[in-house]
Formats: structure tokens, sequence, C-alpha cells
């Protein structure tokens, strides 16, 4: 839908909608996330989840997880994917053959 979305708590980095049409937000890192970087991703969906029922989908993506957000990512549900920086830069380098989702492993 739109990258660098403004929120209240802060910016989204990439804000779309997946395969089974879920609302989707993915906050990316340059280096390992932290528990702090997790409950930032939090923040971010609970601007969306306002109603009863109501789907949103969170990714952290960065190159490795600090210790200990591997256990907050799971007790709330949200997703690791990594992604480093040097990959980051071989995927934008290609023309839009592809899309950056495609080469999270």
């Amino acid at each position: 839908i739109t990258a660098e979305k403004p929120v209240e708590p802060g910016f989204i980095d990439i804000l779309g909608v997946d395969r089974n049409n879920t609302l989707t937000v993915v906050e990316i890192k340059r280096k390992a996330a932290t528990k702090e970087a997790v409950k930032q991703l939090k923040k971010y969906m609970d601007v969306f989840m306002v109603e009863p029922g109501h789907r949103v989908r969170g990714i952290l993506v960065a190159p490795e997880l600090a210790s200990g957000s591997q256990r907050l990512l799971a007790s709330l549900g949200l997703e690791y994917k990594p992604l480093s920086p040097q990959k980051c830069a071989e995927v934008l380098k290609k023309k839009r053959e592809k899309s950056l989702t495609d080469f999270f492993s």
C-alpha cells in the first residue's frame, strides 16, 4: 500500500496486503532486531487492530534477532524474516522483476 506511513507511534516502514488480503505491517531493521524493535512493530499493528476479529499481520525484517527477541515475537504472534543489508541492496539494484518479499528466506 505504502512505505514510510506516518502513524501516531512513528513511521511504518512498509504497509501492505499479503496474498490472503490481510493487512500487513513490516518493520525493517539494518542490525539485529531487539525486543524494542518487536515492541515497536506491535505498537504499529495496534493502530489497525480496532475492530474485533480484524486480522493484522506483523513481520519484522532484520539480518538477525537479538537475544530474547524470538520469544517475544512468538508470544505476540508476530513473524520474523531474515534479510541482510547486502541482500537487500542486491534486490534493490535489480529492476522490479520481483518484489522485495520474494527474497525473504
